[in-house]
């Protein structure tokens, strides 16, 4: 921030009256230190308007804008299918669900009034909440 102040003042004193939450990365949440994800959309967009990258901007934009049609029309189509067929969740959602309830087979359940405490068969794993206090605590290893 001194570089910054020495440089311009007026963006210095922009950022200092602005929460750090909102713009620097140090103060970002914990789930939110790496831009990986963004990187991985912005290549996966590039890739997708690659065609359309070297030509004039309304061709460009006309490109991408019947593009992006194509490709709400097959997610609606593929969700309107799925519930003509009477699933109630999409195929990657059920898949983790099968792998969960698979997982869940291994599992163990013990009740003390409001208290639940879930033990793993296969390994050093616990889980243990209270349903009157919605808290929970536990160490899971893999």
């Amino acid at each position: 921030m001194k570089r910054l102040k020495a440089m311009s003042e007026a963006a210095w004193k922009y950022l200092d009256d602005v929460d750090p939450k909102l713009w620097s990365r140090h103060a970002f949440g914990w789930a939110c230190k790496s831009d990986m994800v963004f990187n991985k959309l912005a290549e996966c967009f590039n890739s997708w308007t690659k065609e359309a990258r070297d030509k004039p901007i309304i061709t460009m934009l006309e490109m991408i804008r019947q593009r992006l049609m194509v490709r709400f029309r097959q997610k609606r189509e593929g969700a309107e299918a799925a519930l003509r067929s009477g699933m109630m969740f999409c195929p990657k959602i059920l898949k983790k669900l099968e792998r969960s309830k698979s997982e869940a087979s291994h599992c163990r359940c013990s009740q003390s009034g409001m208290q639940f405490e879930v033990d793993h068969y296969d390994a050093a794993r616990w889980l243990q909440f209270e349903v009157d206090h919605m808290t929970m605590r536990g160490q899971w290893w893999t």
